[in-house]
């Protein structure tokens, strides 16, 4: 009788604990027409309420591979444009490099950027100090045809989509 109390209270609180995680409008610039890649972003990633990160599905839609150059890439917010952190990384290797990254014709790939420069090593411990809150874009390097072209996925997280 305990257990069974015990799993439906437990329960209980897992189920009030989740959900719908927040949506934002964003766009993606591209300035040359050619749509070869297409950025969506995915979520924000935040702590105590301030973004950290986002993460964004980059697709590739050529009938050849691309290659994301992650060292000429940015994540930007009000307080200026910051290299990228990719989420999997070791905090120690932040502003150390982020090496390409090939995506196949017509195939995508899931990435959570962060910035790099904002990785601090905190008494005993690595924080993520993160993004401020408002206008947050991702600009990314991308080899095209073996030519680099710059695309950019903008939003706001000041401005969540009504539920």
């Amino acid at each position: 009788m305990r257990t069974a109390c015990l799993a439906i209270a437990v329960a209980l609180i897992m189920a009030s604990c989740t959900s719908t995680p927040t949506q934002y409008s964003a766009t993606t610039e591209d300035p040359y027409g050619d749509a070869a890649i297409r950025m969506t972003l995915t979520s924000v990633d935040r702590l105590f309420g301030n973004p950290k990160g986002i993460y964004a599905e980059l697709k590739n839609l050529t009938q050849q591979p691309v290659t994301v150059v992650w060292n000429r890439s940015s994540i930007d917010d009000n307080s200026g444009s910051h290299p990228v952190f990719l989420a999997g990384m070791k905090y120690i290797d932040a502003g150390r490099g982020v090496p390409d990254r090939l995506i196949p014709a017509g195939s995508f790939i899931s990435a959570g950027v962060y910035p790099a420069d904002r990785v601090s090593f905190v008494g005993s411990k690595w924080v993520m100090l993160g993004l401020y809150d408002g206008p947050i874009s991702l600009t990314l390097c991308v080899l095209v045809g073996g030519q680099e072209r710059f695309y950019t996925l903008r939003t706001d997280t000041t401005k969540p989509l009504p539920q």
